[in-house]
């Protein structure tokens, strides 16, 4: 089981890992040895062929960078797109670090067996970043009844939305969108660094779907 842990507490530290691939939006509440409480995330196991794509019959497959017909290319994890480059700082406004090593986009291990096989990480000043890819025969968006779930669409793409909340304020929030006609899925998790509520822009669900719609953008 792959987790994703976003820490709920106002400082994060330099060697908390994000394991991403694999998301639902199942979650529990753990507490570690300073007594710093953590909101996880779960994988969710992968089911190969088992869902359709969406967008699969309303044309042939685009060219998107070494689409090898399920959207996989040669980017990580098979990811027709590197998720460290689909998305720069300039889509993210003010939220920089000034440290040059934060700044860095991080590639994140990825398990080839989950849903989700390739991702990256922005440590963002309001909010840690995650961007995902997954490929259709894996990941999916259709909604598996779990509660913040909530069917949406994405730059004209169907959609999930997945909030956890955690007294009364929303502290993670996952886009995902089914890219079509085969080119996979692209999830953008936001975790917010604080509990207290930032300004509407900067709101971690606001943040991930301005983000996923970015990359329908890019890549559709």
């Amino acid at each position: 089981m792959v987790m994703l842990m976003a820490s709920a507490c106002t400082d994060r530290g330099d060697g908390e890992s994000l394991v991403l691939p694999g998301l639902t939006s199942a979650t529990s509440q753990v507490s570690g040895k300073d007594g710093s409480r953590s909101t996880m995330l779960t994988a969710e196991p992968s089911s190969p062929g088992s869902d359709e794509d969406p967008g699969s019959s309303d044309g042939a497959d685009s060219d998107t960078g070494g689409d090898t017909g399920d959207g996989e290319g040669s980017g990580p994890g098979g990811a027709p797109w590197d998720p460290c480059r689909i998305i720069t700082w300039d889509d993210l406004p003010g939220e920089r670090p000034t440290d040059d090593t934060q700044a860095t986009p991080e590639p994140q291990a990825a398990d080839p067996e989950a849903a989700y096989t390739a991702a990256c990480r922005f440590r963002a000043k309001t909010n840690d970043v995650a961007v995902l890819w997954g490929p259709s025969s894996k990941a999916t968006v259709a909604p598996s009844g779990q509660h913040g779930e909530e069917q949406t669409t994405i730059a004209g793409r169907p959609g999930l939305k997945i909030v956890d909340l955690s007294e009364g304020l929303t502290l993670i929030c996952m886009a995902k969108v089914d890219l079509g006609n085969g080119r996979g899925v692209a999830g953008v998790g936001a975790f917010a660094r604080s509990k207290e509520q930032t300004t509407p822009d900067k709101h971690p669900c606001a943040v991930a779907l301005r983000l996923a719609a970015e990359i329908v953008k890019r890549t559709v």
